[in-house]
Formats: structure tokens, C-alpha cells, sequence
């Protein structure tokens, strides 16, 4: 699978996810997207000169540190449309059924498949052409 990644450590996280068990995959996947979010939405508030004032904003109990707050910015501030946001609430969901019920197994348990097979944007935007559906095709084996 190919992904852009911001840096070692990414590259790192994103090769152990590789080997990880679906669940484990759901629950921790959702993480680059959240960061990368955060870093769009820092990006366009990058005039604010206290620093501090956006760290508050986004720590773990700040306002917008809770990643479905900060899918709710990105479209409210036409980061992007409405494409892109329905998927974000659908990752945002299965990320959560992941967390909170015990029968989400594995990406093929049909909850989870119902929801993964609604994405668009993979689809549309591949990572890569042999990637298929991107994090969601991969598999603990």
C-alpha cells in the first residue's frame, strides 16, 4: 500500500499497522487522519500569535481535540466537501465500533463491513492502484 507520510515515525506506525489484527488496525488507523486534520485546520488558524491558545483548543480535553469535533470544523470551514466529510463520520463510527463492540472482529463482521463498503473517497482516490480500498483492505495475514 502506498501512503504519503510526514515522517519516520509515521512511516514506522504505519508499517506496524501492517501486522496488526483488525481491530487493532480500526481503532489505531484513524489516528494519522485525525492528526492530519488537526494539522489542516492549525494551518489555517496559523495567524493566531498565542500559541498556547490553539494547544488548549486541541489537547485531549481541550474543545477540538475530539476527532468528530474536528471533522465538524474541517466542513464547516470548506476544508472539504460533503464527500469527504460523510466518510470522515463513517471512519469516526467504525472507529468506535471497534472500541465499544465486543463482536467487531475484523473488517469482513457486518457491521463494520456495511460501513467500511459506504466510503467514497477511497474508491475515487486510491493510494495506490494495487491498494484497492486502501487501510480498510488490509488484512492481520
Amino acid at each position: 500500500m502506498t501512503w504519503i507520510v510526514a515522517d519516520k515515525d509515521e512511516q514506522e506506525f504505519l508499517s506496524q499497522l501492517a501486522t496488526y489484527p483488525d481491530r487493532i488496525v480500526g481503532l489505531l488507523a484513524v489516528t494519522i487522519v485525525d492528526d492530519r486534520l488537526e494539522r489542516a485546520i492549525r494551518a489555517q488558524w496559523q495567524d493566531i500569535p498565542n500559541k498556547d491558545f490553539l494547544e488548549n483548543l486541541f489537547n485531549d480535553n481541550g474543545p477540538f481535540g475530539n476527532f468528530g469535533i474536528k471533522i465538524k470544523i474541517g466542513f464547516g470551514t470548506h476544508m472539504y466537501g460533503l464527500e469527504a466529510y460523510n466518510d470522515l463520520r463513517i471512519l469516526a463510527t467504525i472507529r468506535n465500533a471497534f472500541a465499544h463492540q465486543v463482536g467487531a472482529k475484523d473488517f469482513q463482521t457486518p457491521g463494520i463491513k456495511s460501513l467500511s463498503d459506504r466510503l467514497v473517497l477511497p474508491d475515487k482516490y486510491p493510494a495506490s492502484p494495487e491498494s484497492g480500498r486502501g487501510i480498510f483492505a488490509m488484512s492481520a495475514g
